[in-house]
């Protein structure tokens, strides 16, 4: 598809119906994304701190991919002053996200805080809020308008007659969250849901005062289990609508340990009328890496392997000798 078509189709959408389209950056792999999932996910951790980066290649037949990369980093508070089952933390995020085509790219920043109270010794509800400062820009000299045809072709050189296209308002979004969870030396189990833009902000390369950031509700599932001394097993479920679009995903992953710190998982999701996509990761002590890639199975847009994603994941925990984390998926 050229630059011209790419463009039109973009400003047909975007520029028209941004209030009833538009969508957040996701993930595949949204249990290695909490920050992005959840509020409520910050430092629901065992050790000290967190660290994920995540990388997402998407649709590479639209000539350059849709690309998305993120960072985070999490911290827990006060672990000698609260109880001691409780937990506190704060996170902040860095995230990219870029279209192909018309250049348009987002940035976006966000400070969480979250506190996880225990019920007992196995059971915790958590309750989290964040704020999401939002800047989006798309660059001119990627498009071409209809001012800009002559003759037989288009002429980028000519005034396209338009105004205003190169920035976007800031945006400030106010999101929440809470999650359930129990978890005992050898079970884990978790739901949890949340809601993005709560207050819809505006967001408007039009100067169009009703069109706002849709809200984004999400709610999500899993479960963490040792089956035996080297087999463990883990599956993920969520299910998330953004103003007139909605994705149901659910999956899961075998874990076969290597040696006291080396743990391999394998596995495959699903994506309701959309994807497949096989996951591998593997275990180092605090460190884990994943991969996984999408295979397009909609009916939109064929069985063109062009059209799959590959998507890249890192997490680092901070150091934690306790026992659960040596025989559980501890990031997740």
């Amino acid at each position: 598809m050229n630059r011209t078509l790419t463009g039109l189709i973009f400003l047909s959408i975007f520029g028209a119906t941004l209030e009833s389209k538009a969508q957040d950056p996701r993930y595949s792999q949204f249990f290695a994304s909490p920050l992005t999932l959840n509020p409520a996910l910050t430092a629901n951790i065992d050790g000290p701190f967190r660290l994920a980066a995540n990388f997402r290649q998407q649709w590479r037949a639209m000539g350059s991919p849709f690309t998305t990369a993120g960072f985070s980093f999490e911290h827990r508070l006060l672990r000698q002053r609260i109880p001691e089952y409780d937990r506190s933390g704060i996170g902040i995020m860095l995230m990219q996200d870029q279209a192909p085509g018309v250049g348009l790219k987002g940035t976006y920043a966000s400070l969480s805080y979250a506190y996880h109270k225990a019920v007992d010794e196995f059971q915790r509800f958590g309750i989290g809020f964040q704020g999401t400062y939002g800047n989006r820009s798309v660059n001119p000299l990627l498009l071409t308008y209809h001012n800009q045809f002559d003759v037989d072709r288009f002429n980028t050189s000519l005034p396209s007659g338009e105004q205003g296209m190169q920035q976007l308002p800031a945006t400030l979004g106010l999101n929440a969250g809470m999650l359930y969870q129990y978890e005992d030396d050898y079970r884990r189990f978790y739901g949890g849901a949340s809601l993005y833009h709560l207050n819809q902000p505006r967001q408007s390369m039009l100067n169009d005062s009703l069109s706002r950031v849709p809200a984004r509700v999400t709610v999500h599932a899993g479960a963490s289990i040792l089956t035996g001394s080297l087999m463990r097993i883990s599956a993920h479920a969520i299910w998330q609508s953004q103003a007139r679009a909605s994705e149901f995903s659910i999956g899961g992953a075998v874990g076969y340990d290597l040696g006291e710190v080396h743990t391999i998982y394998a596995g495959t999701w699903y994506r309701y009328n959309e994807s497949i996509y096989p996951y591998i990761s593997y275990v180092a002590g605090p460190i884990q890496i994943g991969m996984s890639y999408d295979f397009s199975i909609s009916t939109l847009r064929g069985k063109n392997p062009s059209y799959s994603s590959l998507e890249l994941t890192f997490v680092l925990n901070g150091p934690d000798n306790s026992f659960q984390r040596r025989v559980m998926p501890w990031y997740y």
